[in-house]
């Protein structure tokens, strides 16, 4: 049973299209009928907000000093949901600047801080990874990761190799099921999906 803010996070998300449907490569390589651009959230205010308080909702109860996301998709994500959940921000740079700082990790930060980790979504989870490693190569403590959804299990799978729970605002199939139900995809095409799902991932 979705809860209302989900129900509401995908009307919005239906309204805004973000749900297509098509051939589509993804960041691992694979391909796949459907694509969820979350990446659209960020023109909508209201959904962007939504998004940020349901994303420190599912990081309230840790024990945390500092949240971080991963660039570049989930930076606007994590600032709003660090705002409402009272954590300063961290970022990480997929290349170093030749000038100023230099920094890799982005924002004030001190050795031994616990960090969770923002994302919007993940396939096999190899980006937050790569985000995960230079924080902690700069002493920081990430045992936690909060994203919108994931595709698949393998994220979650590699996530845990690494000693980082996973945490997903809604499932995939959650808003696939509510995208057939309320008639915004058709049968064909949510056979297709749960098709996709069950043999490739």
């Amino acid at each position: 049973m979705n809860t209302p803010d989900q129900e509401r996070l995908f009307a919005l998300l239906m309204e805004m299209k973000a749900l297509q449907f098509g051939e589509f490569v993804l960041a691992s390589g694979q391909k796949s009928p459907f694509y969820l651009d979350l990446r659209l959230i960020i023109s909508h205010p209201d959904l962007l907000q939504l998004s940020g308080r349901l994303l420190a909702m599912h990081m309230a109860d840790l024990s945390v000093r500092r949240m971080a996301a991963v660039p570049y998709g989930a930076l606007p994500l994590g600032a709003v949901a660090a705002v409402t959940a009272g954590l300063p921000l961290l970022y990480t740079r997929k290349k170093v600047k030749k000038h100023g700082g230099q920094r890799q990790v982005e924002g004030h930060h001190e050795k031994g801080e616990r960090i969770v980790m923002v994302e919007d979504l993940v396939t096999t989870g190899g980006s937050l990874l790569q985000a995960v490693g230079l924080l902690r190569a700069a002493g920081l403590k990430v045992s936690h990761a909060v994203v919108m959804t994931e595709r698949g299990s393998q994220a979650r799978l590699n996530l845990r190799a690494a000693d980082i729970e996973l945490r997903t605002v809604f499932q995939l199939t959650d808003i696939l099921t509510y995208a057939w139900t309320t008639g915004h995809i058709s049968d064909t095409q949510f056979k297709t999906v749960q098709k996709f799902t069950r043999e490739g991932q």
